[in-house]
């Protein structure tokens, strides 16, 4: 069983539905919902928090490509989303 703050992590992400989920970002980890303006919200929680959670198998880690469209450029970060 998870420890509460790890529960609660993951409750708050189902919460927030599709395409939304945590990043970090130096030594803090912050909730991005997608969107026109990629809104990055910070969180109590730590990485450790998520590598807990990807470890008991609540939160997977992917990749996410963004780009613009016309854009020479794109990039990428990982992203912590409900397993």
């Amino acid at each position: 069983m998870a420890e509460p703050r790890i529960e609660k992590m993951v409750s708050d992400l189902k919460k927030q539905g599709v395409n939304c989920g945590y990043v970090v970002q130096g030594n803090a980890v912050g909730f991005l919902s997608p969107g026109a303006d990629f809104h990055l919200t910070p969180t109590p929680y730590s990485p450790a928090d998520l590598d807990e959670a990807v470890k008991l198998k609540l939160l997977k880690k992917g990749v996410w490509n963004v780009s613009s469209t016309g854009a020479p450029k794109s990039w990428s970060f990982e992203m912590f989303t409900v397993a």
